[in-house]
């Protein structure tokens, strides 16, 4: 804790099983072995990292999965919903938020937000702008900086999507999922 080498063997023998990456700077190591978060450190981008104890994790993924099938039970519901949505008339809000799902749904890119926008300079679809969005009568064709800096080209013909997606870019301003209000401001 003070910056002091560790002597103690059994307790060298436990750190260095943790496998911390030799580039970590400000690392941290728990000193009891079944705490849940056994070290901490800082990546080269300055990211704070974690390394979890292996039953932690393993409780982790058992409830990820229950939240995986949770919501593997609601999808068809929340497909009806959506549909429902996008049937409504001009762009209120619910209607656009139907459409960023349905996007979602058929394309399965990335959510992203605006502060790794900001940090990065990388888009999902929740960030997208107007000029991401290029239509061409059915279809959409998104054509984006992803994470990671990865360049996205994805094309999907859907002629009530793409209709949608037009929609929006009608709207004053440059991101792409605005909608109106009841005054159709």
């Amino acid at each position: 804790p003070d910056g002091q080498r560790v002597q103690d063997q059994s307790l060298r023998e436990r750190f260095a099983a943790l496998v911390i990456p030799p580039a970590w700077t400000d690392v941290w190591i728990c000193l009891e072995p079944n705490g849940h978060i056994q070290s901490t450190g800082r990546d080269d981008a300055a990211r704070k990292q974690y390394i979890y104890h292996p039953l932690w994790e393993e409780m982790r993924n058992m409830a990820k999965f229950e939240r995986v099938y949770r919501f593997g039970q609601a999808l068809p519901q929340i497909r009806q919903q959506v549909d429902a949505d996008l049937r409504k008339h001009n762009l209120p809000q619910a209607r656009v938020l139907a459409l960023a799902i349905a996007l979602l749904d058929e394309t399965h890119m990335r959510i992203g937000n605006s502060a790794y926008l900001q940090q990065n300079g990388s888009y999902g679809l929740t960030t997208l702008e107007d000029d991401h969005a290029d239509i061409n009568s059915s279809t959409v064709k998104f054509a984006f900086t992803g994470k990671s800096g990865v360049e996205q080209s994805i094309a999907l013909r859907n002629p009530r999507l793409a209709r949608l997606v037009k929609a929006c870019q009608e709207l004053p301003g440059q991101q792409l999922f605005q909608y109106e209000d009841e005054a159709g401001v």
